[in-house]
Parts: structure tokens; sequence; C-alpha cells
């Protein structure tokens, strides 16, 4: 196996990256692949193979790629392919008006693995739970959003996974119309303060909070087993 030279792995420092963990070598030291490099390195959180984690990328002054404030991808992030393809909102709102029951329902139905039928029986579970879940991405799957969202009387809790933010949770209160958004890492709440500071006139309050265990309001369950129907 060929591995990349740290000090030429290219990356962007601002913003979460996915690393996949092909091997655990030796105790702390694994290898990892970066877009479509693999390299060597350690890490003092144990990982497990074949899973892929968010994480924040350094170079020290040697130039050796530091990892840090890892965080285990959600199972539904394997499921790319189930996504809804959307171009562009008005095939988003086209998907939103119509019965989502149904839609899933017959998606279910049309299932043709098992993988795939685990996918939309979770999404129905959730929906049992009033939790709505939508996950959409783009015609070549490099852009995606997982959304869960679920409403109470006076609010609406969410959660988002977007590829290049990782997890944000947080809640739409319907009394006050305050926003509160959690973010997993400082980075993505630096980059959703600059566009939400464009809306703040919408809102009476804006809240911005750095959060690391943001769940989903609807956890995926891992195998049919699992279910609880």
């Amino acid at each position: 196996m060929n591995y990349s030279d740290k000090k030429n792995v290219e990356f962007n420092s601002k913003l979460p990256i996915t690393i996949e963990v092909l091997e655990n070598i030796f105790f702390d030291e694994y290898i990892l692949k970066i877009g479509t490099q693999k390299i060597k390195s350690k890490s003092e959180k144990k990982l497990e193979s074949s899973k892929k984690y968010w994480t924040e990328l350094s170079r020290s002054s040697s130039g050796s790629i530091l990892i840090s404030n890892l965080i285990k991808q959600p199972e539904f992030l394997i499921n790319l392919e189930y996504f809804f393809e959307i171009e562009n909102l008005r095939d988003l709102k086209k998907l939103l008006n119509r019965d989502y029951k149904k839609i899933i329902l017959k998606l279910l139905a049309d299932s043709k693995s098992k993988s795939e039928f685990l996918f939309f029986t979770n999404i129905l579970l959730a929906l049992k739970e009033e939790v709505y879940t939508i996950p959409i991405k783009d015609k070549n799957s490099t852009r995606y959003l997982f959304l869960q969202y679920k409403f109470s009387i006076n609010s609406i809790e969410f959660y988002v996974v977007l590829k290049n933010l990782a997890p944000i949770s947080g809640e739409l209160n319907l009394k006050n119309f305050s926003l509160k958004i959690n973010c997993s890492y400082e980075n993505s709440l630096n980059i959703l303060k600059k566009r939400v500071s464009e809306l703040k006139d919408k809102f009476t309050k804006i809240e911005f909070n750095l959060k690391s265990d943001i769940e989903p309001l609807y956890d995926f369950k891992k195998s049919l087993l699992d279910l609880k129907v």
C-alpha cells in the first residue's frame, strides 16, 4: 500500500474534514484516508476501522498533520445513494408539498436491498415519533444535507448535517421568533454567524453555541434487529 507524504497532503484547515479509518495497525496508529490520499497517523482517541469521522486538521512546525476534535459520522451517511436528488429549491418544495409519509411507504415497498429497506424504515419510524427526516443531495452526491425537525407547541427543534460543516442543531422559538444554533466546531460556528447575520432582522434574537455532543432527533438503527415497530 502506498502512503502520501503528509507534507504533500492538501486540506482546508478552515472547515471540518472527513477522514476514513482504513486500518488500526498498532495501538494508537492508524491508516487514514483523506480525500483520495492515504496516510499513517496517530490518535489518542480510539477509532473504529471502516468508519468515517469529522475532524479538524492542522500542521505542526515540522509539517506533520495533526488530527483533533474527532466526531464519528452517523450511520445514515453511509446511505447517500438513497438520499433524494434535488437540483434546486423548486424540487425541494415539490417534495415537501406532497404527502411525505406516502412517499416513504412507496419507497419502502419498492426497496431492492436490506440497507435500502432499513433506511426508509428508519425515516418512517422517526415520523412515528413526529420527527421529519429530509435527506437530500445534488446530482453527483458531492453536496448533501440531512435535516430532521420536530414541531412542539411553541417551537421547532432541528438537527442538520452538512458535508462541510458537520452536525448542527438548534431551536426556532415560534412565540418570540428567536433562533438558537449549536455547532460542533468553532470554524463552522463562525461561518454560520456570517451567513445568519444577513437574516438578523428576521429574528428577535440569534444565539450561537459551541456544543460537542450534538445528537440526531431520531437516531437511525444499524440493523433490522434493532428496530422496534
